[in-house]
């Protein structure tokens, strides 16, 4: 993706880890193994064992004061066992990003490993339900630089990749939201709302407003990009038309008006216009894209006589044999101009500011040029675990 993201060009892969590669997870009977803590830790931490049931039958011993320090949630859970062993079951939640989360709280978590891009959705789900965002920031900030570099370098083509505008939503972290929307406004031209199927509760603030930024920005940078490409192409025909060598156009006014009236308003899909166009694959489509030299395509160049036939232009102004000399360097340079215009003013979705939608009115938002708020908005004895509707 040229000109989007300076980042290092890398591929990365997740490691598999054994749900039973330690003596803190294991799947035998409650009560046989005991989680160990480190001499150092800060301030007292009971050594008192939590039995922990996971809903695909695994059982997990785990350190009371470590879950209860790192979740408001658990804590809240495990206040009816005061002076008890705590039993708790979690019928709701993802029991490998629940292991995960623990391997991480627990120092268990091998440094080098990556959990899938399945699981990590899990987990930033459960760390969102649980209230464990502090408690597994450094973990969450690791995963996430590599994952969106990941997404950057492949041009967001899963929908691993896009999930993570809704992950960085669900986990409040505005720079990787920004960076990771920016990159969707390049790359992504289908259907926001069917954008990824990650678990997105209805209550999280700023989710409609967030959905609305991102597709305002990609409209706005998509018709950006028509704009300068226009101006380019109209000015090549009024020129073509009236000062080319003989023979010329004849009737220079009628085609002019033509093809103006057709190329403005698409009648015949000259702009190659689909239900899922990026605007990547716009920049494609006029010959200046990332992989522009590669496989055969359809481009503009290509379409042009048959699209010119349609439109009725006269002979000489349906012949393309001058389009590669003239007309397609002319629009080189409005793509160029483009892709600096994106790159110095087009911003991604400023979390801060869909999640206010308006409200705070005297704040300056801290990314220049941004726009995310819309026209109208700046106007105005064992426990089950929670729901998940409750705690969202």
């Amino acid at each position: 993706m040229s000109g989007k993201n300076p980042g290092n060009n890398s591929t990365i892969g997740w490691t598999p880890i054994d749900d039973t590669d330690d003596d803190l997870f294991h799947s035998a009977p409650p009560g046989l193994t005991r989680a160990t803590v480190s001499d150092d830790h800060i301030g007292p931490i009971p050594l008192v064992d939590v039995d922990l049931k996971l809903n695909d039958g695994t059982h997990v011993v785990i350190n009371y004061g470590i879950i209860k320090t790192a979740s408001t949630v658990f804590r809240d859970m495990l206040l009816p066992f005061y002076g008890g062993r705590p039993h708790l079951y979690l019928p709701n939640d993802d029991p490998k990003a629940m292991l995960a989360i623990l391997k991480v709280l627990h120092y268990k978590w091998p440094v080098d490993a990556l959990p899938s891009p399945a699981v990590f959705a899990e987990i930033a789900h459960l760390v969102h339900k649980y209230k464990m965002k502090e408690s597994m920031a450094f973990a969450i900030s690791t995963w996430l630089e590599k994952f969106i570099q990941d997404a950057w370098d492949k041009d967001f083509r899963d929908t691993a990749h896009r999930n993570l505008f809704a992950i960085c939503l669900l986990l409040d972290s505005p720079g990787n939201f920004e960076k990771v929307s920016r990159g969707l406004i390049h790359d992504y031209g289908g259907s926001i709302e069917d954008m990824g199927d990650i678990r997105m509760p209805d209550s999280i603030r700023g989710k409609s407003q967030a959905v609305a930024a991102l597709d305002l920005k990609r409209s706005k940078a998509a018709d950006t990009l028509r704009k300068m490409v226009d101006e380019k192409v109209l000015r090549w025909l009024a020129t073509r038309a009236h000062h080319s060598p003989v023979p010329s156009c004849q009737t220079p006014g009628q085609c002019i008006a033509k093809f103006t009236a057709a190329f403005k308003h698409d009648l015949h899909g000259i702009h190659a216009q689909n239900e899922h166009r990026s605007i990547a694959s716009q920049l494609h489509y006029w010959g200046h894209g990332k992989d522009s030299t590669d496989a055969p395509r359809e481009i503009f160049a290509e379409r042009f006589p048959c699209w010119a036939l349609k439109v009725g232009l006269c002979d000489f102004c349906a012949d393309a044999s001058d389009l590669e000399r003239e007309l397609i360097p002319e629009i080189g340079k409005a793509v160029l101009e483009w892709k600096l215009w994106f790159q110095d003013s087009c911003t991604g979705v400023c979390l801060d500011c869909v999640k206010r939608n308006g409200s705070d009115t005297g704040r300056r938002c801290r990314i220049d040029y941004c726009d995310s708020i819309t026209r109208e908005s700046e106007q105005s004895e064992e426990v089950d675990g929670p729901d998940d509707s409750k705690n969202s």
